[in-house]
């Protein structure tokens, strides 16, 4: 019964990560960068043994690597759509859906906050329904310069391990738990 669950989730996963971004409803603007969350394999492997699948929201693309643990486990990237000084707003977002309880976890429209290191999105949990802007992940120094961000240490934020685990009744998220890296590529 458990390997059923995890070969079911891990279809899921596949699915949803590549199908992702294939579908648009309309053009979006020209885009000033891309950010890309390059997350573990073992995040990954925790998620799908809870029965935790995550969908890229378009224009959001992923890809899913359950096979070389040299390589991440899920890539996502985000068309960076403006900035400004200290900030890049993205487009698109992230869905964690918990298949057995049908739990769900909105993150959508994420602003990268350069200065602070931290990353925001639009969040609503099935528990508690929409909860506005709030910070999610940050993000450690990485190679910088004006224009982007490489390898930076991504983890989550302060405050959402309870957030995650109690909307996806999970026991995956720990407090200031590593995630994998984060790029961001800002063009002119």
């Amino acid at each position: 019964m458990h390997f059923q669950r995890l070969v079911a989730v891990a279809a899921i996963f596949a699915f949803v990560g590549i199908a992702g971004g294939s579908a648009q409803a309309m053009p979006e603007p020209p885009t000033r960068g891309e950010a890309t969350f390059a997350w573990n394999l073992d995040v990954v492997t925790d998620l799908i043994q809870e029965g935790v699948a995550v969908y890229a929201q378009s224009p959001s693309v992923a890809s899913v690597n359950l096979q070389d643990a040299d390589h991440p486990g899920y890539v996502w990237t985000m068309p960076v759509l403006e900035r400004d000084r200290g900030k890049d707003r993205t487009s698109g977002g992230l869905l964690f859906i918990n298949v057995t309880t049908q739990a769900v976890v909105n993150l959508s429209q994420l602003t990268v906050h350069r200065r602070t290191r931290t990353v925001s999105a639009i969040a609503s949990f099935s528990t508690s329904g929409y909860q506005g802007r709030m910070t999610v992940f940050t993000f450690a120094k990485g190679r910088e310069s004006n224009s982007e961000v490489r390898g930076a240490r991504l983890t989550l934020a302060r405050g959402m391990t309870d957030r995650l685990n109690a909307a996806l009744k999970s026991s995956i998220f720990t407090e200031g738990m590593t995630l994998g890296t984060f790029d961001l590529r800002r063009d002119y």
